[in-house]
């Protein structure tokens, strides 16, 4: 019965993963040229924060920014931009909703996603 439990759960999981693969190589391309935009716009915002968190000396406006920071990098981290696991920005992405988050294909396809 065991073996079955996670059979169906598998399944289950499997129907409601969300695959965004690209084949056209002048559309990967672009697509990977807009991931590289949002990080680097993503890495200049961070930049600008952090210089004024260093700035400020009120302990509420520094954890207010740090709060901020640590939000901004972690919808990053689950974005499609780049896998959560290998960090990669060029690869097909698969969303799985148990984690809320988008790995790069090569990443489900290895099994490095922890209780996939």
């Amino acid at each position: 019965m065991r073996n079955f439990t996670i059979c169906t759960w598998d399944v289950i999981i499997i129907k409601k993963l969300r695959v965004v693969a690209v084949h056209h190589p002048k559309l990967c391309k672009i697509r990977n040229s807009l991931r590289e935009i949002i990080l680097h716009a993503y890495h200049d915002y961070d930049a600008y924060l952090q210089s004024i968190w260093l700035a400020t000396t009120n302990s509420r406006e520094r954890d207010r920014y740090r709060a901020h920071i640590e939000g901004l990098q972690e919808s990053l981290n689950r974005s499609i931009c780049k896998c959560m696991i290998c960090q990669s920005i060029i690869n097909d992405m698969v969303y799985i909703p148990r984690h809320k988050a988008w790995f790069c294909i090569n990443c489900w396809k290895n099994n490095l996603i922890p209780f996939r």
